[in-house]
Parts: C-alpha cells; structure tokens; sequence
C-alpha cells in the first residue's frame, strides 16, 4: 500500500517467489505503475486503485472476499501434444494466445505447455486460449483429430489433487463449416477473445495517454466500444455491459491530462492487472457497474461495507455466516464442477462402449 513514491532501492528487483502480491494505490500522488508492476510480477496478484485515498473499504472488502475463500492452490495446467496415430499428427504445433498473463513455460523438445495460476478463490474460473496449427490432412470424410491432452492439478489443505486428463479433440472435415454451426459452437470462445481485445485495446490506450496522446486514446477506446457491438453471448448482455461500461468509466477519465494522470491511469492499470489474471481488481470508478471476475463472496462483501460506511456500529454476519448464505442459496455449488466432470467421462464411456457393441454398418 502506499500513497506516494518509492525512496529507497527499487520494488521491481524483490522476487515474490510464489506468494500473490496485492498493491494498492492511494490517491494520485502513488506511483501506479510500480504497483503494478509489483502485484504482476508476482504470482496470481493484482493491482487496485483507491483514488480518493480514504474509503479503502469497499476495495478491501473485495481482496478479502477473495483471500477468506480460497479453494485450491498451485493451480496448474499441462498441454501435452497427442496424435492418434504417431505417424501422422494432425497437430504441427500449439502456443498459448496472449492475454494469459499467468507463467507460463513452453518445453522446446517435446512441446508441453506448462501454465501456473496459483491460488483459486470460491467461484473463480481461469480460461486460456490456446491456439493449434494444424497439419494438412489427406483424409477425405470427417473425423474428430486428437491434437493435445490437457491435465490440472491443485493442491487442497496441503494434499495434491489432480484429475484425470482430458483429450483435445478438434473437428476436422474437408468441408469449411456452416455459418451455423460455427456461430454456436464457437461462440463462447469468439466471446473470450472478444475480451481479451478490449484488455488490449485498454493497454494500447494506456500507452497513447502516456505519451500525451489523449486523442488518439480516446479514439482507440471508442473503437473498443464499436467492437462490443458485435459480440453474441450464449449467456446474455452481462459482460457486454461491463465491458462498456469499462471503456465509458476510462474514456470519463480521459477528458483532460490532469485527469487522466490523477485517476484514468491507475484505472487503466488496475483493469489491465485484472483482465491479465482474470481476477477482480478495484479500479476506482462506479464498482456496481463494473464486477468483472467479481465472485459471490465479493458481492457479499460489497454490500456489507456499504452497509458499514452508513453506520459502522451496525453488526456484521461473520465469514462463517457468509458461507452458509451461500451454501444454503446454491448447495451443489461446491461440488457442481467435479459432478460436471464425471458425468462427462461416463457419457464419453458410454459412447465407447456403444462402438464396441453396434453392429457392423454395410
């Protein structure tokens, strides 16, 4: 935490090693992006930006949110390149797209791709892009090419966890797809690189404000907003209308030099730490409009420390309250995700066996 600059040794050059490092910058005399680079540097850590310097409540509450519901650590994932037959892959290679601003290790000899997250608060989700080139193929009918398996581990309370690891199929047909088809099956993905672009467009106007160049900036954000209005959700207008009302905060914030310097940079800042871990972050501008990657317990928080800025005598649920709240409104929460899993392996089962006992087709 702090409110003005370093004056000592640089924070940059300390190893956190594996420890999540969350910074938080008061008022516009901090040095934001030290901060930032501080809680990037480390492992799963994000930046906040409390501009007023006085009602850190409301961001403290979210990070707590967070750190009191904590449900795995050393989170991992591994890609590993698969082939059906060795002989002739359909995979030639696979890269990690940007926007995973996790670490991440790529082994040149055997292409196994290594992703560390760290830990995973109650109601977190991590997606990474990952993208396949793909060998020509001289098959003529359609079939399902094995490009890659995929594993994660995580460690609960100490003990190491692990599920069993999936295959990485990816349809492959000498026909080019239908609209149709495409526009359903890929639409949760054309979402996420959707986002993933506007965190861009977020840095790249960073940079242009930076370098005094607030026109070009704004410009470069209201083509971000252009874009929103392309994207389709399987799940409705909810991130679309954080998304925009993002870009709106940050371009408020972009009116002036002065303002953008006092407040639209560590905004800047904090979302592109909080779009990079896929991880709340609080930036400084409206909090209810924007709860990107905010989880339950967050929410929860939220509401409770506008209820202590009312009245701080007033008594408070304690975590433990909380958590049969939450238990009580969603009971299969904690344990949909492994069901979901399971239930996947035995359709997958099944269909195997299917194979085995249909009768042979003339």
């Amino acid at each position: 935490m702090s409110d003005g600059q370093q004056s000592d040794g640089d924070a940059r050059q300390v190893d956190p090693g594996n420890v999540a490092v969350y910074t938080f910058g008061f008022g516009k005399d901090a040095d934001h992006a030290l901060l930032s680079d501080v809680a990037r540097k480390s492992p799963g850590g994000t930046f906040n930006s409390v501009p007023d310097g006085g009602n850190v409540t409301a961001p403290f509450s979210q990070l707590l949110g967070g750190l009191l519901t904590i449900v795995a650590q050393d989170v991992q994932l591994t890609l590993t390149p698969k082939a059906e037959d060795p002989s002739a892959p359909d995979l030639d290679t696979m890269t990690v797209a940007p926007g995973t601003d996790y670490t991440q290790t790529t082994d040149g000899g055997t292409g196994v791709i290594t992703i560390k997250f760290g830990t995973l608060f109650s109601g977190e989700t991590r997606k990474v892009a990952i993208n396949f080139k793909l060998l020509e193929s001289t098959l003529t009918t359609p079939y399902d090419g094995l490009v890659a398996e995929a594993q994660h581990s995580y460690n609960v309370q100490g003990s190491p966890q692990g599920q069993t690891p999936q295959d990485v199929v990816i349809p492959r047909s000498p026909d080019a797809p239908g609209e149709e088809a495409v526009s359903v099956k890929a639409r949760g993905v054309l979402a996420e690189m959707a986002r993933r672009q506007h965190a861009g467009a977020i840095g790249e106007a960073r940079q242009m404000a930076d370098g005094k160049n607030l026109e070009e900036a704004r410009y470069k954000l209201a083509d971000a907003q252009n874009a929103l209005e392309d994207i389709v959700l399987n799940d409705g207008e909810k991130l679309v209308g954080m998304l925009r009302a993002e870009l709106q905060q940050l371009l408020d914030l972009m009116e002036t030099q002065e303002l953008y310097e006092a407040e639209g940079r560590p905004y800047a800042l904090a979302s592109e730490t909080s779009h990079g871990r896929q991880r709340y972050a609080a930036r400084g501008g409206d909090m209810d409009a924007v709860r990107l990657f905010a989880t339950p317990r967050m929410d929860t928080y939220l509401e409770q420390a506008k209820k202590f800025e009312e009245d701080p005598t007033a008594p408070l649920p304690s975590a433990d309250d909380d958590a049969k709240e939450e238990m009580a409104a969603n009971p299969l929460a904690a344990i949909s995700a492994p069901i979901a899993f399971y239930i996947k392996v035995a359709i997958q089962a099944l269909q195997e066996i299917e194979k085995l006992v249909a009768p042979p087709t003339k």
